[in-house]
C-alpha cells in the first residue's frame, strides 16, 4: 500500500498548493461575480459530470487514476502560465476540474476495495494521509504569496508539475483483480431492492442540502476580500487550521462512521451551518480562525456519505459516479443562485451588509435541511 500512501501525499500536497486560494484570487483579480460562482462549484461539479462521461468505460481504477491525474497535472501547469489572461484562466481551471473526476472516480474505486469491512477506518487513514500533503503545501503559499498575487500564477504551475508526479507513483501499484463495475456481494436479493430505495433517497436528501451549502460558496472568497480585507496568508491559515482539526478528529471520526453513520452524516450536515453564520457575525478574522475548528469535524464527516453510497449499492463505479453528478448539478444551481442573489442584493445595500444577510440566511436553512438526514434508512451494510 506504500504507492497509495504516496499518491495520495503528492496529490494532495499539488491539490494544497493552489485550490484553497482559486476563488480569494478570482475575487482579488477583479473577475466578474458570476465567473467566481462557476469556480467555486467547480470542484465539485464537474467532476460529476466527467465520471457520468466515462461510465460505460472499461478502465480499471489505477488506469483512471493516473490519466486522471496526468492530464489534470498538465491543465494546472498551462493555468498557471495563463493565471493573468482572466476568462482563459478559469476555462483552463474548469477543464482542470473535469480531469480531476476522472481521478477521483479511479482513486475511490481502490479505496472502495481495499476498505471493505472497516469503511469509517480505512477511509480516515487515507484521508489522513492526503491532509498532511494539503496542509504542508497551503501553509507554503500563503506564506510566499501574501498579498502578492502575482506569484500565485508559479505555484499552479507547481501544483500541476506535482499531480503529474503523483500519477507516476501508481504505476508500480499492483490492482489484483479487475474491476467490475457490476460485481454483487453475498447479499441476499431480497435485500437489494431495499439498498436502492435507501440510495435513491439519499442522493435526493444529499442533492437538496448541497444546493443549499452552495449558496455560500461564491460568498466565502468575497467576504475574504471586501469583509476582512484578507491576503492569501490569511487565507492560507483558515485552511490550515481547519486541516489540523481534521487530522486531528478524523480517526475518531472513522470509528464513529462505523459505529453510527446515520449521526455522523446528521452531525456533518448540521455543523457546516456555523461557517456562513461565523462569516456573518465575526467582526475580524480571528475569529473566523476559531470558527474553523469545527471544520475537524465537518471534513471528518465526509467520509460516511461516500461510505453510505458504498455499501447501499451493487454497481459501486455507477452509484458513485450519480453521486458525484447529482452533487455537481447541485453545487452549480446553488452557487450560482448565491452569486445572483449577491449581485442583486448589493445593489439594494452596501456589499458587506449584503453578504452577512445571506449568510445568515443561509445558515438558517442548512439547519433546517440537515434534519432529513436523520430519516435516511441505513439498513445492513454491504462489503
Amino acid at each position: 500500500m506504500k504507492n497509495l500512501k504516496i499518491y495520495s501525499i503528492l496529490n494532495n500536497l499539488a491539490n494544497g498548493l493552489g485550490n484553497p486560494f482559486v476563488g480569494f484570487f478570482a475575487v482579488s483579480s477583479g473577475l466578474s461575480v458570476y465567473f467566481v460562482s462557476l469556480i467555486s462549484s467547480a470542484s465539485t461539479a464537474l467532476p460529476g459530470v466527467s465520471q457520468i462521461a466515462i461510465l460505460k468505460l472499461k478502465s480499471n481504477p489505477k488506469a483512471l487514476a493516473i490519466m486522471g491525474t496526468l492530464f489534470s497535472g498538465i491543465l494546472w501547469i498551462l493555468a498557471g502560465i495563463a493565471a493573468t489572461l482572466g476568462p482563459l484562466f478559469v476555462g483552463l481551471y474548469l477543464t482542470t476540474q473535469l480531469a480531476a473526476g476522472i481521478a477521483s472516480l479511479g482513486w475511490t474505486l481502490i479505496l472502495e476495495r481495499i476498505s471493505r469491512g472497516k469503511r469509517g477506518m480505512e477511509l480516515a487513514r487515507y484521508s489522513f494521509y492526503a491532509n498532511i500533503g494539503s496542509l504542508t503545501a497551503t501553509l507554503l503559499t500563503g506564506y510566499v504569496v501574501g498579498r502578492n498575487l502575482n506569484n500565485m500564477g508559479y505555484f499552479f504551475i507547481a501544483s500541476g508539475a506535482l499531480m503529474i508526479l503523483s500519477s507516476l507513483s501508481l504505476l508500480s501499484y499492483k490492482h489484483e483483480e479487475e474491476y467490475r463495475g457490476t460485481e454483487t456481494t453475498s447479499t441476499s436479493t431480497t435485500r437489494i431492492a431495499p439498498s436502492i430505495n435507501a440510495l435513491r433517497a439519499f442522493y435526493l436528501v444529499n442533492a437538496s442540502y448541497m444546493v443549499v451549502m452552495s449558496l455560500a460558496w461564491p460568498l466565502f472568497p468575497l467576504a475574504q476580500v471586501y469583509k476582512f480585507e484578507m491576503g492569501a496568508a490569511e487565507v492560507g491559515l483558515l485552511t490550515v487550521i481547519a486541516g489540523v482539526s481534521t487530522l486531528i478528529l478524523q480517526r475518531i471520526v472513522g470509528v464513529l462512521v462505523d459505529f453510527n453513520r446515520k449521526i455522523v452524516m446528521f452531525s456533518g450536515r448540521l455543523l457546516l451551518a456555523v461557517f456562513p453564520l461565523g462569516y456573518a457575525l465575526s467582526s475580524n478574522v480571528y475569529e473566523l480562525y476559531l470558527i474553523q475548528l469545527v471544520a475537524g469535524y465537518t471534513n471528518s464527516a465526509v467520509i460516511a456519505y461516500t461510505a453510505y453510497v458504498m455499501d447501499h449499492s451493487i454497481d459501486k463505479r455507477k452509484a458513485l459516479s450519480l453521486y458525484s453528478f447529482f452533487n455537481g448539478v447541485a453545487t452549480v444551481i446553488g452557487s450560482v443562485i448565491g452569486g445572483a442573489l449577491y449581485t442583486y442584493i448589493s445593489t439594494l445595500e452596501d456589499p458587506v451588509s449584503s453578504i452577512d444577510t445571506l449568510m445568515l440566511a443561509i445558515g438558517i436553512i442548512r439547519i433546517l435541511l440537515s434534519i432529513p438526514y436523520l430519516y435516511i434508512k441505513d439498513i445492513a451494510r454491504y462489503r
